[in-house]
């Protein structure tokens, strides 16, 4: 829909309106691209801390099965995350609206904001369902929201991304985590 060449790269955009006006309201921004670099490797942390965990009951348990059901829920959500990264990157359907180091990149969906989003959004069924403590229960989900909230916004003021790219991303991360409150549930 309203395909038009644009952008630094000239590459094909559809909904080229909405697009091409956000790109050009918002210039590109170096603090918050390195911002959105922070809170991706923050999220990530949190996957590989919850990755850890599920490996460190299977070895406590002593079996593949006997770890808790919630983190089979968190490891099925990165793995999916990680297969549509894949698919994306091989079936591209934008390319950034600027080249970085002179080469055009994939850019639907975002992959700060599907990682993040969906990392965050992981950690907070999980903060949850195994947090005590209301205190730190509430500081852990105000910074997962926090984070959450100004994720996709920071990577529309970094300029590397085609709003579209960030909303579907937003979509795509809001399913996957969804369908991890189906396997486990949430309290």
């Amino acid at each position: 829909v309203d395909v038009k060449t644009l952008g630094e790269s000239n590459t094909k955009v559809g909904f080229a309106w909405i697009n091409d006006a956000i790109y050009r309201f918002f210039e590109q921004s170096k603090t918050c691209n390195v911002l959105t670099n922070i809170i991706l490797y923050f999220s990530l942390l949190v996957s590989i801390f919850f990755c850890l965990l599920l490996a460190y009951q299977m070895i406590r348990k002593k079996g593949f099965f006997k770890a808790d059901r919630d983190l089979y829920g968190v490891l099925t959500c990165l793995l999916i995350t990680v297969l549509f990264y894949i698919i994306f990157e091989v079936l591209v359907v934008n390319n950034r609206p600027v080249l970085v180091d002179g080469e055009l990149e994939a850019s639907y969906p975002s992959s700060h904001v599907l990682f993040g989003l969906v990392s965050l959004g992981l950690a907070l069924n999980e903060i949850n369902l195994r947090i005590k403590n209301k205190y730190l229960k509430l500081t852990l989900i105000c910074v997962c929201v926090v984070l959450m909230s100004v994720l996709p916004v920071l990577r529309v003021f970094s300029g590397m991304h085609w709003l579209t790219d960030i909303v579907g991303a937003t979509l795509l991360s809001f399913s996957i985590v969804t369908l991890q409150f189906g396997i486990v549930g949430t309290k």
